[in-house]
């Protein structure tokens, strides 16, 4: 837990930092998998090719024997890729999976959903698991991706994203077109086949954006010492309204109370079009570290 992949823009090195001992893992550059994307993007520029490899999100695995293996969601190019330490470059999945969004890791694995087509009206949940040794050859294959679950696309029509929270995988959804509501669902729930909503996630608070942080707090309706501003059981995130179907949607910084079923100001000031005003609050830092816009 805790460890960050580094990349550097000039010559796109990929380096795995465990912050807290210091210990570092060397990656191919990201550049070395432009050559297996010739097919797919011959006419695109040099710069629109890693553009493509820009948005993603990562998994880690450690075997017993202490192996490094990464995994690489290119939600752009609907593929996965992967490497090890030592390896001269990432190797790109032979499989596509379109579309696939949200992409998240947890405990090792990589998890996406893919919207299926209206006529259908349903929502994917896939797996992907980390590469494993071939018997035959001893070469790492990567196994194609396992649907875990299906949901009715009403359900989840308005995602927001994955959250980890504790030891749990949650997906957070608008209840519909109102969006007046949030509704969290435990993903080993959906697995299961029950689309049942959960009513709390205890002493915690979910910042959510692109990507999610879970902060845990030491009360709960009282909020933290260290946040007093943040309730417990609550989700932070920009609150998308439509007030008018015919118009543009508005956001505001809200927070959400997961118990009593009501929104309130997260902070002053529009942080949506431009920064916060100073002197930033520490709930700023924590919602902009999941946002690439403020980074």
């Amino acid at each position: 837990a805790g460890l960050l992949l580094l990349h550097r823009d000039h010559d796109t090195a990929i380096r795995l930092l465990h912050p807290f001992t210091g210990d570092v893992a060397d990656l191919p550059p990201l550049a070395s998998l432009l050559p297996q994307m010739e097919s797919e993007s011959r006419d695109r520029s040099q710069r629109s090719k890693h553009s493509r490899l820009m948005k993603v999100c990562a998994s880690v695995t450690v075997t017993s024997t202490g192996t490094i293996t990464v995994m690489l969601a290119l939600e752009i190019l609907h593929r996965v890729a992967y490497a090890t330490p030592g390896d001269q470059r990432w190797t790109l999945s032979a499989w596509t999976l379109k579309p696939f969004v949200k992409p998240v890791s947890f405990q090792g694995k990589l998890y996406a959903l893919q919207l299926s087509s209206y006529d259908i009206h349903k929502v994917y949940i896939y797996q992907f698991n980390p590469p494993c040794q071939d018997n035959d050859k001893g070469l790492l294959h990567l196994p194609l991706p396992v649907k875990i679950a299906e949901c009715p696309m009403d359900k989840f029509l308005y995602l927001l994203n994955f959250a980890e929270c504790g030891s749990e995988l949650l997906l957070v959804a608008y209840n519909g077109v109102s969006r007046s509501k949030l509704l969290v669902y435990r993903l080993a729930d959906l697995v299961s086949g029950r689309i049942e909503p959960v009513t709390t996630i205890g002493d915690h608070a979910l910042f959510l954006d692109e990507r999610c942080l879970c902060v845990s707090l030491s009360n709960n309706k009282e909020g933290s010492k260290f946040l007093p501003s943040v309730l417990s059981n609550s989700i932070i995130c920009m609150h998308s309204l439509q007030v008018d179907p015919s118009s543009l949607d508005i956001f505001r910084f809200e927070q959400y109370d997961l118990g009593t079923g009501t929104w309130a100001p997260a902070s002053d000031g529009d942080i949506f079009h431009k920064p916060p005003p100073s002197p930033h609050t520490l709930i700023h830092h924590i919602f902009t570290c999941c946002n690439r816009r403020y980074w």
